[in-house]
């Protein structure tokens, strides 16, 4: 898991997005990635990474110096899910 997410060419992006690079890594522990968003390019996302092969769990946390009101805090959530979680189910 931990090769997957440290070459995010795997993700699928959406207009307005931007292919995010690894910020940070700690082999088989967690990658930070930078910001998908050009209008919020301080945004990171950190990947926690719990396991090995198919028991891998990974914990997504978003984090923001500016964030939106909830209701951009909802679709920001929304659309990192639907990112991360469906786009790295497709990676098989």
């Amino acid at each position: 898991m931990f090769g997957v997410l440290i070459d995010p060419t795997w993700l699928q992006l959406e207009r307005g997005e931007v292919r995010p690079v690894v910020l940070e890594s700690i082999l088989d522990r967690c990658v930070v990635l930078s910001s998908f968003w050009p209008v919020s390019p301080d945004d990171t996302v950190r990947l926690d990474i719990d396991g090995f092969g198919e028991n891998c769990t990974v914990r997504m946390r978003w984090y923001s110096a500016n964030p939106p009101d909830d209701r951009g805090i909802g679709i920001t959530r929304k659309r990192l899910n639907r990112k991360i979680g469906g786009d790295l189910r497709g990676v098989g």
